[in-house]
């Protein structure tokens, strides 16, 4: 039997297309490392919606909206990583991969350990992910944000953001 795909009209937050748009993410330190940041590890910007499904199964929702014009997209993931429920936003603009969101729920956010995780992956010498980006040698990034009970990270490709005009009129 197929699965039912929940499709409406995407009416979350946006508030991180708007501090691209903003180019607010400029104030942190831009950490360079070698190798390719690619989504959940296994996406790459620019991939199609097509591909993401091939290679995430069908996502729990599907939002649709135009954003300044252009078809815009979110695909909505509920995941676990040990304990920890995560919700995993994929944007599509004029169907391709562009921006991704991790919310972690947790309660007890341990500061050191996830600096130690991405000093180790990525091969830091120093780096807080309150204060860093992490930015790849094709300029897409990797930005962290802290809130009471949920911490997010968000993927980007840096070189689409800047040659576009897509993020005029947000609100």
């Amino acid at each position: 039997m197929p699965q039912r795909i929940n499709s409406r009209l995407y009416k979350g937050d946006l508030r991180f297309i708007r501090i691209l748009c903003d180019e607010e993410y400029l104030h942190k330190s831009k950490q360079p490392v070698k190798n390719d940041i690619s989504f959940l590890e296994k996406i790459n910007f620019g991939e199609s919606e097509g591909n993401v499904r091939k290679i995430m199964g069908e996502p729990f929702f599907i939002y649709r909206n135009q954003l300044s014009r252009t078809p815009h997209t979110v695909y909505t993931y509920g995941l676990k990583s040990g304990i920890n429920k995560l919700r995993v936003e994929l944007h599509f603009l004029e169907k391709h991969f562009f921006l991704g969101t991790i919310f972690y729920n947790a309660e007890n956010i341990d500061d050191s350990d996830l600096n130690r995780y991405f000093r180790e992956t990525f091969n830091l010498d120093l780096f807080h992910f309150k204060r860093d980006i992490i930015v790849d040698p094709s300029d897409n990034f990797l930005e962290f944000h802290h809130e009471p009970n949920c911490f997010i990270m968000t993927f980007s490709k840096m070189k689409w953001i800047r040659s576009t005009n897509i993020f005029q009129n947000i609100n």
